[in-house]
């Protein structure tokens, strides 16, 4: 299997540090292909650097690159516009190494170890891509400048007398020049590199204009003439030839709230080919400004002038005349060509409720498109459109304004959750299929609150499509798991102790609107949410089944036209029942169960909906240690009574072979290698344990970490830490086993079949006597067909194993195991599922095949320790 496509991570935020994000306009891949705009980010959980592609403003993202590099900080690209040999990026690293890679392919080109005594926090590249600028911690040495080839310091940029948080270099060519800013609120200029000297400024004694907290971010304009510096008290416009502010005070930004970004547009010319000179800014304001930098006439004071207005003639006391001169002194003026930053445009990144996750923390941008991460890792894209304006006397004028475009969702922290959700189930069509994938992740350390992404993924075209975040009543702290509960409602548990619904079709929590002020026990009928007391662990579906009625009412006839016959309305109401298991480590277990109505009329054709409801009345529990416990004083005296600890559960209802249904339950150990079988009986509803299923060569350190049933009821697997899957069955051993194959132990089970339950499955095709992974497992499910079941690990792979029950009893027909090994996520593998490209009743498919085709034509989907969705497809033969 092959990726088909991927919803990545975004920038690893931290607040009040600036997110590193780059842009480069260029062509990767046809001469003839319209400008591309590109985007460049890292995530430090992931260890990866991420290159995201636009096709212009009508399209959305392109592909998406990634490049490894451990631990690391900082990226920045070099892109050329007439030579994509040298597209390349440069990464830094927290352990002071630093990469050369493709832009295009991701590929190491170069690695270099120990540039920096400590972490790299900022690199930047020479205008000729032969040199590599490094800003960060060290050993009194706070940024370098180094040869790209070789990795050798080429001079040492001293002056800085803390760590450098910043740096820029010449864009235009020579005399190259270096900017730097660091902790010591300095922004420092360096010049003729290599070697580079340290610039000082022409009236060292009188600076008027200096920073006075942090430098977050400095650039260079791309004719060399200016350099914008981002700090926590505002954006600071250097004129590289005087090395002084520009501006009537200096730093433009508003008071309001720390610059974490800045970035220059492309130059654009006006009427009179004048360079106009535009940047854009981010915040913790949180808001995008759009500054223009333009040349005012202005007039400024030279001198004074000195005129006689009056000569007039007067006596003193001894008679004498003298003269009385009167003097007026006049300033004296001359017009000069001053440089203005205006604010030209500005855009606010809040949504619906304004919230510290607003704070734009990072910006780039190019000619028509800009670029701004917030702290919470979404990225917003704008355009940069020119509208007509007028000025203060009438006269139009042309104007640059930021319109939105779309905003890059996804996570930003490793993935705690996932289930899908076929949300094309009432289609016939297989080409129509579309799933709705729901991920949950943690927003940052310091903040606990869940993330939780919805994407629609169609199997067809092998798009993502409409990627949102659910905003609305989401539950405050981190959710453990998500279970679909029959396409339209999800479940989710978590760190709250709650268990709580999600509409798949409003994208959306269920408000639960219980009062705890009152005490009334009516008010717990109409909870939307179940509060436990301690915290879950585990969630499963046991159940699903719908009831339908119509109700037909006469609709009343009007006055005027009474010789009209009557018209019946009638309503369909369809009630979707739903049973949930719910595991706590404690050895209990509680049946939920849960009623939502649909309801549709047939006059007008519109649909409604009805509330979900809790059925409190209904919940059952489930102890599993008092069972166990029992069990295990009376069939042994060697063991002692000791407390269980469960680790997941799993339930199937299906039906049985006398035509009713059987509903089973499995419990797996935390710390031993033992599943505990319940099954409720059909005329009273008492949950009774059935078996023990225990391993005689299982390891004492083996644990069970995930257990599921085959739709069937007759199969069960089970995946422990011991990096194994075991099989479980019901069925007898010629539908699976030869006859000679059996051992003395099975053969003894035999005999007693009417007290086994479950036993072990022995694999029949030889080449796979173990189904092993490398690692931990950590999530296992069975195919629709239950034949074939899909296994992931935290070796970072999923493996589907097809074929491993027959199913059929005839062996002419049987069919090679096979094993389809995808390598998906890097650092662990957490949830992985199939998506199927039919429907389960599509009669156009081909059941009566004794290969599994509905999994092996299924799709995968794959989340875990890398932050990001991936889904997989088969490759064409």
């Amino acid at each position: 299997m092959e990726q088909t496509q991927i919803l990545p991570p975004v920038q690893t935020t931290k607040r009040g540090e600036r997110a590193h994000v780059h842009a480069f306009s260029s062509s990767l891949t046809k001469k003839n292909e319209s400008s591309q705009f590109s985007c460049t980010y890292v995530n430090e959980k992931t260890g990866k650097a991420y290159i995201v592609t636009f096709l212009g403003r009508t399209q959305r993202k392109k592909t998406t690159v990634e490049h490894q590099h451990a631990k690391i900080t900082c990226v920045c690209p070099f892109a050329p516009p007439f030579d994509t040999k040298k597209h390349m990026a440069a990464s830094g690293a927290s352990d002071g190494s630093i990469q050369i890679w493709s832009l295009e392919t991701g590929a190491l080109i170069k690695r270099h170890e120990k540039v920096l005594a400590g972490p790299v926090r900022d690199v930047c590249w020479s205008f000729d891509g032969a040199k590599v600028l490094l800003a960060g911690e060290g050993r009194e040495q706070f940024a370098k400048c180094v040869d790209a080839e070789t990795g050798t310091a080429v001079k040492d940029l001293s002056g800085a007398t803390k760590a450098c948080t910043t740096v820029c270099g010449s864009r235009k060519g020579k005399p190259h020049r270096v900017i730097t800013g660091s902790e010591d609120f300095r922004v420092r200029f360096y010049t003729g590199g290599p070697p580079f000297q340290l610039e000082q400024r022409e009236r060292a004694k009188r600076r008027t204009h200096t920073h006075e907290k942090y430098i977050n971010e400095v650039r260079m304009s791309r004719d060399d003439k200016y350099v914008l510096s981002a700090a926590g008290d505002g954006i600071g416009v250097w004129d590289v030839e005087t090395l002084e502010m520009v501006g009537d005070e200096g730093r433009v930004a508003a008071k309001d709230g720390s610059t974490y970004g800045v970035a220059w547009l492309d130059d654009d010319e006006d009427e009179e080919n004048n360079t106009i000179y535009r940047f854009v800014s981010s915040g913790a304001d949180k808001m995008v400004k759009l500054w223009k930098v333009k040349d005012v006439v202005r007039e400024r004071q030279v001198g004074v002038d000195v005129e006689i207005v009056e000569i007039l003639k007067k006596t003193d006391e001894e008679g004498e005349e003298e003269d009385d001169v009167r003097l007026v002194v006049k300033p004296k003026t001359e017009q000069h060509v001053a440089k203005h930053v205006t604010l030209e445009d500005a855009y606010s990144c809040c949504g619906a409720e304004t919230t510290v996750d607003d704070m734009q923390i990072g910006v780039c941008a190019s000619a028509e498109t800009v670029v701004s991460c917030g702290l919470s890792g979404k990225m917003t894209v704008l355009d940069v459109v020119e509208v007509d304006d007028k000025d203060e006397f009438g006269e139009r004028k042309k104007k640059k304004q930021l319109r939105f475009r779309e905003e890059i969702l996804g996570h930003s922290r490793p993935i705690t959750a996932m289930c899908s959700v076929d949300v094309s189930s009432g289609s016939s069509s297989s080409t129509e299929k579309k799933y709705q994938v729901w991920t949950a992740s943690i927003r940052r350390e310091d903040d606990p609150r869940p993330k939780i992404l919805v994407c629609e993924y169609v199997p067809e075209t092998k798009t993502i499509e409409n990627v949102r975040e659910v905003i609305k009543n989401t539950p405050l702290k981190k959710v453990t798991k998500l279970v679909n509960c029959g396409n339209d409602i999800v479940a989710a548990i978590g760190f709250d102790d709650h268990l709580r619904f999600a509409s798949v079709k409003d994208m959306a929590f269920i408000d639960d609107d219980f009062d705890n002020s009152n005490d009334n026990n009516d008010q717990e009928c109409h909870r939307r949410a179940v509060k436990f007391e301690q915290q879950p662990i585990d969630v499963c579906v046991v159940s699903v089944s719908v009831s339908i009625s119509q109700d037909e009412e006469e609709e009343e006839e009007e006055e005027e036209e009474p010789l009209l016959p009557k018209t019946t309305k009638v309503t369909t109401k369809e009630v979707h029942h739903c049973e949930l298991m719910i595991t706590f480590a404690n050895g209990l277990a509680k049946l939920v169960p849960i009623e939502y109505e649909k309801s549709s009329s047939s006059s007008d054709n519109n649909g409604g909906g009805g509330e979900l409801k809790i059925l409190f009345d209904k919940i059952q529990q489930i102890d599993v240690r008092t069972t166990i416990q029992t069990t295990t004083i009376q069939t042994t005296t060697t063991r002692r009574k000791k407390e269980v600890e469960l680790s997941c559960g799993r339930a199937v209802q299906f039906s049985s072979g006398g035509g009713g249904e059987k509903t089973l339950f499995a419990f797996g150990c935390a710390d031993e290698a033992a599943v505990y079988i319940f099954e409720r009986r059909n005329e009273d509803g008492v949950v009774e344990h059935k078996q023990t299923l225990e391993r005689s060569n299982a390891s004492s350190s083996c644990n069970i970490t995930c257990i599921d049933f085959a739709p069937n009821g007759k199969h069960l697997a089970v995946g422990d830490s011991n990096r194994e899957i075991v099989l479980w069955t019901t069925t007898s051993n010629a539908e699976d086993e030869d006859e000679d194959d059996k051992d003395e132990e099975e053969r003894k089970q035999e005999e007693t079949k009417e007290e086994l339950f479950f036993r072990l499955l022995k694999p029949r095709d030889r080449r796979h006597s173990k189904f092993l992974h490398s690692s931990r497992i950590e999530d296992v499910h069975w195919s629709r067909s239950s034949t074939s079941f899909l296994s992931c690990s935290l070796d970072g792979r999923a493996k589907i194993w097809r074929n491993v029950v027959r199913k059929s009893s005839s062996k002419s027909s049987a069919v090679k195991v096979v094993e389809e090994d995808v390598n998906a996520v890097r650092g662990g593998v957490r949830f992985a599922q199939l998506l199927y490209v039919n429907n389960e009743n599509d009669e156009n498919f081909d059941k009566e095949n004794e290969d599994d085709l509905e999994t092996a034509n299924a799709h995968l989907v794959c989340v875990g320790a890398d932050c990001a969705v991936r889904f997989f497809a088969h490759t064409p033969s």
